[in-house]
C-alpha cells in the first residue's frame, strides 16, 4: 500500500487566497479556472461571481504587472498582475 503524503507544507503550497475586485469575495487562486479571454494575459475567473478580471480598466497597465513568485510561476503564471497578490 503507498503512503499519502498529507505534510500542511504541501496543502500550503496549493493556496494563494485572494479578494476578487469585482464582487469582494475571497476565493483561492490556484483553485480557479483560468478564463478564456485574449487580452494579452489569461485571468482567473473568480468561483462567487463568474467573472474574470480581463475586463478592468487596470488589467492593460504593464506597471501593474509582476514577474510571478516561483510557486506561481510553476501553476501556469507568466506574470502576475497586482491585484492577485
Amino acid at each position: 500500500m503507498q503512503a499519502v503524503e498529507t505534510s500542511p507544507f504541501r496543502a500550503k503550497e496549493r493556496v494563494h487566497p485572494v479578494r476578487c475586485p469585482l464582487c469582494g469575495e475571497d476565493f483561492n487562486l490556484l483553485a480557479a479556472p483560468w478564463c478564456g479571454c485574449s487580452h494579452g494575459h489569461p485571468s482567473k475567473i473568480c468561483p462567487h461571481c463568474g467573472d474574470c478580471l480581463c475586463s478592468l480598466p487596470d488589467y492593460g497597465r504593464p506597471a501593474l504587472w509582476m514577474d510571478p513568485p516561483a510557486a506561481l510561476r510553476s501553476s501556469g503564471f507568466e506574470k502576475l498582475f497586482v491585484y492577485y497578490l
